[in-house]
């Protein structure tokens, strides 16, 4: 896979992204095929991870925040849009792919997980204040280099290997299973960092009218449910796949994370010009300007203490999932 964009280790930006993979305690076992893509993940999850925080907790700082929120959604838009649309697109073709691999998708498919109609949702309220609003903001976006390149990858990958939509499915929906209520809370605690407009009489709405994407369509108490049954059907998709399927799904799930690497990187281009505001680039690099030494333990030890106090909380919250 070619990148074209680098990252930029002093440029603010902020994704939604896999925010945290499922933790499944490690077995003495041959781990099971969520654990495999755990394990084989984990180096590109920890730097993906700290890279996505440090724009997020920038963001939530800036005064004009939401103009660089909504960039990072836009982009995962499209991401979401993808490999969902060719998920339902497949299934609904009888003739799309092999029967084991139908039962195996059709056994992982939930149509409350889909969150590119939450994604548009979301968009659609908070670009209120640009010419043409969402749908001119979509079309721009879709255009992005390397948006574009990733959502070829996904058609050329999963139309020709539709069992790789797993590690799509896992990757995206498991992360927002653990992080998603973790970033919602911290939108909801940074006071008017979400505009008053429109549909929402006052704050709360505004912050739920913005974090459609954290929000399945079931009630607070049956979203672990939820969880559960995705975590369950794991289990069928594993049996139903050949053990050279199963690798392939792992490969495929560390090249999303790869993926997301190259989002962010393109996002600190795209941030960087609408960040010169009131707070000013420097305040942000002292957040972001972690890149280099993302993924080294010792790197996270000598960061700036208020970001790995932050960091430490958000893991924590993890770990107690």
């Amino acid at each position: 896979m070619s990148h074209s964009t680098p990252l930029d280790e002093k440029s603010p930006a902020v994704a939604v992204s896999a925010v945290t993979a499922d933790e499944a305690p490690a077995s003495p076992e041959k781990p099971n095929l969520s654990q495999a893509m755990n394990n084989a993940t984990r180096d590109l999850h920890d730097s993906i991870n700290l890279l996505i925080m440090s724009r997020f907790a920038s963001c939530l700082q800036h005064p004009r925040g939401y103009t660089l929120y909504r960039e990072g959604l836009l982009s995962y838009y499209h991401i979401y849009l993808a490999f969902e649309g060719i998920y339902t697109s497949l299934l609904s073709s009888p003739t799309s792919m092999p029967p084991h691999t139908r039962a195996a998708l059709t056994a992982l498919s939930d149509a409350r997980l889909a969150r590119a109609p939450a994604l548009a949702a979301d968009l659609a309220y908070l670009f209120f204040d640009t010419p043409g609003g969402f749908d001119a903001a979509r079309d721009a976006a879709a255009a992005r280099p390397q948006v574009a390149a990733y959502v070829r990858h996904i058609e050329t990958v999963c139309r020709a290997r539709p069992h790789t939509l797993v590690a799509y499915a896992h990757v995206y929906y498991m992360a927002l299973f653990a992080g998603g209520k973790i970033l919602r809370r911290q939108l909801q605690g940074a006071a008017g960092f979400v505009p008053v407009h429109g549909p929402a009489s006052d704050a709360d709405m505004a912050v739920r009218c913005a974090t459609n994407l954290f929000q399945f369509p079931v009630a607070e108490e049956e979203r672990e449910g939820l969880r559960t049954r995705f975590k369950e059907a794991m289990g069928l998709v594993e049996e139903l796949l050949t053990e050279g399927e199963r690798a392939e799904v792992v490969q495929e799930a560390r090249e999303v994370f790869k993926w997301n690497g190259v989002l962010v990187g393109e996002l600190d281009a795209v941030c960087r010009p609408l960040a010169v505001g009131a707070l000013g680039l420097g305040a942000l690099e002292v957040l972001g300007g972690v890149r280099a030494r993302v993924g080294s333990r010792s790197g996270v030890l000598t960061m700036v203490g208020v970001f790995v106090l932050w960091v430490v909380y958000c893991a924590r919250e993890i770990l107690l999932e």
